[in-house]
């Protein structure tokens, strides 16, 4: 069975597997964006497509951060929060959601730890990760 997650990494980068930063995002162009910023940033990163079972993968990787789109139709980036922030398992995952609506607001209300605007510079993505992670 083909994995429906991609990775990327910097170059000779030493992250670990608990600094793993988890992107869920249906535009394959913006998930790519954001995933070879990231990577040149230092992080490990992978992609994961929007599924139905989207907790049950994020339960399963156990990634440090998520950056999560807030309309995904398979469960919006706010019920995300809820669900993820609300159990004992996950509540320490780290969550950005993203989308091209001005929602900040709404996405920390819902217990997201940052919200980023798409298509932010790649320097505005690598600050809003770097604070998200503490």
């Amino acid at each position: 069975m083909k994995s429906d997650v991609a990775m990327d990494e910097a170059p000779g980068s030493r992250s670990s597997e608990a600094e793993r930063i988890l992107i869920v995002e249906s535009d394959g162009e913006v998930a790519l964006e954001m995933s070879r910023a990231l990577a040149r940033g230092g992080f490990h990163v992978e992609r994961c497509a929007p599924r139905e079972d989207v907790v049950e993968r994020i339960r399963e990787l156990m990634p440090r951060l998520v950056i999560y789109d807030v309309l995904l139709p398979q469960l919006d980036g706010f019920a995300l929060c809820r669900e993820l922030k609300s159990s004992p398992e996950t509540a320490r995952i780290g969550l950005v959601l993203t989308s091209f609506l001005a929602a900040e607001d709404r996405a920390l209300e819902a217990g997201a730890d940052a919200f980023l605007l798409k298509h932010a510079s790649p320097e505005r993505l690598i600050e809003i990760v770097r604070d998200a992670l503490g």
